[in-house]
């Protein structure tokens, strides 16, 4: 459905709420509508010039520093970013097409739009656009921003079908750049032989190659725990600034493969973290990860270089000893014992 065709369907207020997103005042917005649509009388070909209307309020808004209806202190890139937005509430879920359309008539008009091709892209890809999309690809501002290139493109290769490339050129991105998120789409797609390249590829990288959050993600990814650990041990005192949420996700990957010793660098990590920052509001969970970390000292006869149990824990109470709701939540003395 092309948009002279929506605009014979909607309504007028329909019509006021799409030309105010241009405009930004409704009683001018109402004018045009009144002079230029008849706004549902006569046969409705005089609705057909709606296109056209909105291409000259388009180039009004872009030729001018100040448009009527918008504070002179905003720049182009915000209006044109609000009235994207206004587009894509008002036509994307009735007509998603039509919404496609303009959008892509105001991505044309200025420079500051290259912000919005990413959403174009997405959008032309979620109504089955593929070669709309593959055109927007190809645009040379993509230069600048490869990274989100090659992650719309890989996404375009993806529903296109073309996993023979898509495996190809994220083989190659890995290479380059090995990341878990190049890694992810590329071992969900490998056969089991490809499988067994990857982690010994994996295997090979060290901290010098990446970053230890990344190494660590990559190598539990691909089935490398006993390397996972390894790493782990080699810099325990690293992943304090890991989120905790990746924290206690390798843990319990740990857990499932019986590996205490890495599972308590992550419980280490996590209740540093914590203890360090005062997060007070936290200290239930810190509890629990102290817990944790008792009960892992019971199942390990060899820390294998780490701190043990009791050290560790008078470390603690030697930096933390003042923050005493922790310690009660926690069941434990907040200061070591005197010799």
């Amino acid at each position: 459905m092309t948009l002279e065709d929506r605009a014979v369907r909607l309504s007028k207020p329909d019509l006021i709420r799409l030309l105010s997103a241009v405009c930004g005042v409704e009683a001018y917005v109402d004018d045009i509508i009144d002079r230029n649509l008849a706004a549902g009388e006569g046969s409705g070909n005089e609705r057909a010039v709606l296109a056209q209307t909105l291409s000259a309020q388009l180039r009004q808004i872009a030729d001018k520093d100040e448009f009527y209806g918008y504070r002179g202190s905003y720049a182009f890139s915000e209006r044109l970013s609000s009235i994207l937005s206004a587009i894509d509430n008002l036509l994307r879920p009735q007509d998603p097409q039509a919404a496609l359309n303009l959008t892509e008539a105001f991505l044309a008009l200025a420079d500051e739009a290259f912000q919005q091709l990413a959403s174009i892209i997405e959008f032309a890809l979620a109504i089955g656009e593929l070669d709309r999309a593959g055109y927007w690809l190809e645009q040379p501002q993509w230069q600048d921003d490869q990274s989100r290139y090659r992650s719309l493109r890989y996404l375009w290769l993806r529903r296109k079908g073309d996993t023979g490339q898509l495996k190809k050129e994220l083989q190659k991105d890995f290479t380059k750049r090995p990341h878990r998120y190049t890694l992810e789409p590329l071992w969900l797609m490998a056969s089991d032989t490809e499988k067994r390249q990857l982690k010994q590829q994996v295997e090979t990288f060290s901290s010098n190659d990446v970053d230890l959050e990344e190494l660590v993600s990559m190598l539990l990814l691909a089935d490398g725990l006993e390397r996972a650990e390894t790493v782990m041990l080699e810099h325990p005192g690293q992943f304090s600034t890991v989120h905790y949420g990746t924290l206690l996700s390798w843990a319990k990957k740990f857990a499932e493969e019986h590996r205490p010793l890495a599972q308590v660098v992550c419980y280490r990590a996590l209740l540093t973290d914590l203890l360090d920052r005062g997060y007070a509001r936290a200290y239930r969970h810190g509890a629990g990860y102290f817990h944790q970390l008792l009960a892992l000292d019971n199942v390990i006869d060899d820390y294998r270089g780490l701190e043990d149990a009791s050290a560790f824990i008078k470390g603690l109470q030697t930096r933390h000893w003042r923050k005493r709701s922790f310690w009660e939540l926690g069941d434990y003395p907040n200061k070591p014992p005197k010799d």
